[in-house]
Order: C-alpha cells, then sequence, then structure tokens
C-alpha cells in the first residue's frame, strides 16, 4: 500500500530515494552479466583444445584455415568475430597476424570515423604481413581522402589488390609507389582511361598481372605521347573486355617480359595495331583472341604476319561471337596452321566459335593436326550444344577425317570437336 506524502519535499526525497534503488539494481545486473561472460571465457579456457592444449603456433595455423579469402570487413565474422569467443583466443586472434592481412573492403558513400577507426586497427594487426586488398563500394568520382591515406601508409605491404569500383583507381594518380604489388584486377566493366593503366603499371614497379572487365577509351593527354612505356615484370596482361584495347592501350606499352596476353580485336586495322605490339613483346607463351570481327575476310598475310610475330607461342585460344565475320578469321587461321613453321612450339589450341557447317572444314583441321602430331598436344573446337533453347546442329567430318582423328588420338593428342565427338576421347 503507497505511502502517503504531505508535502512536495517529502515525495521528491521518497523520488530520490527509489531513483537511487533503480541504479543500484542495473548496477548489479550489468555487474552480474560480466561475471557471465567471465565464467563462459573461463569455461572456454579449460574446454577448448586450441587455448589449453596446443602450442600458439598450431592454433595461429588452424585459425588461418577458419577464416576463408577474401575476409568480410566487419565485427560479425572472423577474423574479428575470433576476438568475441575468450581471453585466449583474443590474444592468439592478435598474435596471428596473417588472419588480417587479406581483406575485402565495401566502402560506404563516407566512412564514419569508427569505420576509419576499425579500419586502422584492422590493417595494424597485419603488421609487416603481404596484404591482399580488395575495394567496392557505391560508384563515386574519387577514393575517400582517409581511405587512400591508409591504403598508401601501408603500401609497402601491398602484393594484390582488386578493384570493383573503377574510379579507386585514381589511387594510382599521386605519387604513391606500391613497390611489392604483383597482381591488379579491375572487375568493374564501366569505362575507364588509357592513363588510369598508365598510371597504375608507374606506381607498381614489381607488377606480374594486370587484368581488367572494363572498356578503356583513350584520353587526350595519352594520345599527345608517343612514347611507349617500359614495364620490366609485367608478365600477364588481360584486357580482352575492352573493343578498342589495341589502339587505347596496346601502343602505348613496351613489355619485354610478357607471358600472356588477352586481347580483342574487330578488325584488320586493330590486328596490325596488336601485330606492332608483340613486336616489343617477344616472349609472348599464351595467347588468347576474343575475335568479334567486323570484317568479311581476313587477308592470309595478316595472320601469317601476326604468328610470325609470336614464334615462341605455346598455347592459343581464340573465342568469337556467332553473328559476326570471326569463323573467316577462324578458317584462314587453321588454314595457315596447317604450315608447322608458324607456331612450331604450339602445343594447345583451342577455338570456341560457330558450329562446322561444311564438311572439307574437318580436313583442313585433320592436316593440320597431322602435321603438328609432333608437338601439339591438345585441339579443342567448342561450341554451345543449346542456343536460345534450340539444338545447334553441325556438320559431321567424313570417314576418312574421323580415321585420322582416331589415330592421332590413340598416339596421345587431346582432339575435342565440339559437344557431338567426344567419341574421339574413349579409344
Amino acid at each position: 500500500m503507497a505511502t502517503q506524502f504531505d508535502t512536495v519535499t517529502e515525495l521528491e526525497a521518497r523520488l530520490a530515494e527509489v531513483e537511487a534503488a533503480i541504479g543500484n539494481q542495473v548496477l548489479i545486473l550489468r555487474n552480474l552479466r560480466q561475471a557471465r561472460i567471465d565464467i563462459h571465457r573461463q569455461l572456454n579456457n579449460l574446454r577448448d583444445p586450441i587455448s589449453s592444449r596446443l602450442p600458439v603456433e598450431i592454433s595461429s595455423r588452424i585459425f588461418l584455415f577458419c577464416v576463408p579469402p577474401p575476409q568480410v570487413y566487419g565485427t560479425l565474422s572472423a577474423p574479428v568475430l575470433l576476438l568475441r569467443i575468450c581471453t585466449s583466443w583474443t590474444e592468439i586472434a592478435l598474435f596471428t597476424p596473417m588472419i588480417w592481412a587479406n581483406l575485402h573492403l565495401e566502402l560506404p558513400d563516407e566512412p564514419t570515423p569508427e569505420f576509419i577507426h576499425l579500419l586502422k586497427a584492422w590493417l595494424a594487426r597485419g603488421k609487416a604481413c603481404p596484404l591482399l586488398l580488395s575495394l567496392g563500394g557505391p560508384p563515386s568520382p574519387d577514393l575517400h581522402p582517409e581511405i587512400r591515406r591508409l591504403v598508401a601508409a601501408h603500401a609497402r605491404r601491398l602484393i594484390a589488390l582488386e578493384i570493383h569500383t573503377h574510379s579507386y583507381l585514381s589511387l594510382f594518380a599521386d605519387e604513391t609507389v606500391f613497390p611489392a604489388l604483383e597482381l591488379i584486377y579491375v572487375y568493374d566493366p564501366r569505362q575507364i582511361e588509357t592513363q588510369n593503366i598508365l598510371d597504375a603499371l608507374r606506381a607498381s614497379p614489381r607488377l606480374e598481372t594486370f587484368g581488367s572487365d572494363a572498356h578503356i577509351v583513350l584520353d587526350e593527354i595519352v594520345s599527345q605521347n608517343d612514347a611507349h612505356g617500359v614495364h620490366q615484370t609485367l608478365r600477364n596482361l588481360n584486357i580482352g573486355a575492352s573493343f578498342w584495347t589495341p589502339t587505347s592501350v596496346l601502343p602505348y606499352l613496351t613489355l619485354p617480359a610478357l607471358y600472356g596476353l588477352e586481347v580483342m580485336i574487330l578488325d584488320v586495322n586493330l590486328l596490325e595495331c596488336l601485330i606492332s605490339f608483340l613486336t616489343r613483346s617477344p616472349r609472348l607463351r599464351t595467347l588468347t583472341l576474343q575475335v568479334h570481327a567486323a570484317e568479311r575476310s581476313w587477308p592470309r598475310h595478316c595472320v601469317e604476319h601476326l604468328l610470325d610475330t609470336i614464334p615462341n607461342l605455346q598455347t592459343l585460344r581464340m573465342t568469337t561471337r556467332t553473328d559476326s565475320q570471326a569463323p573467316d578469321f577462324q578458317d584462314t587461321l587453321i588454314e595457315v596452321l596447317t604450315d608447322s613453321k608458324y607456331l612450331p612450339e604450339l602445343t594447345q589450341l583451342t577455338l570456341a566459335a560457330s558450329p562446322v557447317t561444311a564438311v572439307h572444314w574437318y580436313t583442313t583441321v585433320a592436316t593440320m593436326l597431322y602435321n603438328r602430331s609432333d608437338t601439339l598436344d591438345s585441339f579443342s573446337l567448342q561450341w554451345p550444344a543449346v542456343q536460345e533453347g534450340t539444338a545447334v546442329l553441325s556438320a559431321e567430318p567424313n570417314e576418312e577425317d574421323k580415321n585420322v582423328f582416331h589415330e592421332l588420338s590413340r598416339e596421345g593428342m587431346k582432339i575435342d570437336l565440339g559437344p557431338y565427338f567426344h567419341f574421339l576421347d574413349e579409344e
């Protein structure tokens, strides 16, 4: 039963007593909850073999397997989650810088101070370990200055960089050098400029692989410069997603160490541009050509010139669009390759193109394979078995050509002639 108070002063005093009692109960509840956490930690320490019976080095190795790359930045996933299990796990996680050295970062429009603080802590925990970084986020004109400064501060550690928002390539526009960076890949298909690529190569003197899904356009500053930028270590260049790559990038590059190249060509002019570039990259071993061709005919001498430029090539892959004139390029290529003086070291040839409609084409292929039986290990012709819900039909080799394919297959050459002729590998 509530007590009656006669004055305001008495009511105020009683209210203060109740509030003080509530405060004490809140404090008691908070202490009890903390005690529960401490008890759970102690139990985990006693029950957990990672913290109680294994050497720290082995526990660290286990943590590495528990954190699959790329690690998403956040507080509810590993490795941050490992800090919230028990004291021992926290100590092990902080003792293992490798688990903090691979980060996928989805940048907000405007990073908060807390976001920047947590990111600094994450990167600092990686210490001197080689850093793999993936940057994504909404489209923006530029990389946030705080993020740019943080990346620059760890530039010496960075060995691989994935960019999912094309504007983040501006990271390479200043004077920061990334002396250990070996891989850059741009996954954003939107437009980038030639200068973006040249800046990235300039800032990464040890770069081995550069790839891009972006459409590359030539900007005015680069077009006024006739010099060929020399990069001594780049071994793999994948820029096959851009229609105008041969004219927008290749004229401005010299890559003496280039081993693998993927590029797209549309016509003879772009093919000649590619040939000019390859004369400055004589060590090429792997070439992937995406032929989205507008030409109705491909002069034989142009294809011969291309192959003469890359005598050490070992792997050639060519993909074409079925709605273009690219099959004409494919036919010319096969005809030229019947002479084994072209690409004498070729071991793998893959064509992803239109279905074969003329039986005599198989005869040309059979002649080419027979003439290269001493060096060629595999030949693959690929096209979709079904296109737009309809089965794709192809001409079938005649018996004489089939016998050649069977013989070469028995001698060890792997031959795959589209979706209908896998039986050649069964003998």
